[in-house]
């Protein structure tokens, strides 16, 4: 099912959405069902708090839109700022690609793993 409105929407989260398996299990349904695409993101910074303590959290921000947007999509890194031609979920540019749990092995010749992991 593809949207037909031009939906905009930016979030700040917790850098864990962007690492791992967990980038497919957030974004991969909303990316293949809907077409979502990053439009502007921050690569993981730490967010200071203003208590005594001082804890920090390390976050992203994430701007995306449902439909193919034909726009330029500025990467926020440590170093500055990039144009690039897609910003995949892992915040880096690059294709969409998804690492997912394996319980097979890719190749049909290879043994089966019977300790380890």
């Amino acid at each position: 099912m593809r949207l037909s409105s031009r939906i905009r929407a930016a979030f700040v989260s917790t850098n864990s959405i962007t690492q791992g398996e967990q980038v497919s299990y957030v974004f991969k349904t909303l990316y293949e069902r809907f077409g979502i695409e990053i439009d502007f993101a921050h690569q993981s910074f730490v967010w200071n708090s203003e208590a005594q303590d001082k804890a920090q959290v390390h976050v992203v921000v994430i701007g995306f839109s449902v439909g193919h947007n034909s726009r330029a999509k500025r990467l926020f890194t440590p170093e500055g700022v990039i144009t690039v031609d897609n910003i995949n979920f892992y915040l880096i540019p690059g294709p969409n690609v998804f690492a997912e749990p394996r319980t097979k092995p890719v190749s049909k010749d290879a043994p089966a793993m019977m300790e380890g992991n």
